[in-house]
């Protein structure tokens, strides 16, 4: 059996906000949102575009 789910994109772009995920981040979210688990994030964050 075959689930659907809303998929991380990897990129967020608006008026205020220029963000693009890497490719390994939208998979590791991605597998997150699917198994319906937390993620949890750490580190620096990233630059603005």
């Amino acid at each position: 059996m075959s689930q659907t789910f809303n998929q991380f994109e990897g990129n967020v772009n608006t008026a205020n906000i220029k963000y693009i995920a890497d490719p390994q981040l939208q998979n590791i979210v991605n597998v997150s949102i699917a198994l319906a688990r937390p993620l949890l994030v750490k580190g620096e964050p990233g630059n603005r575009f």
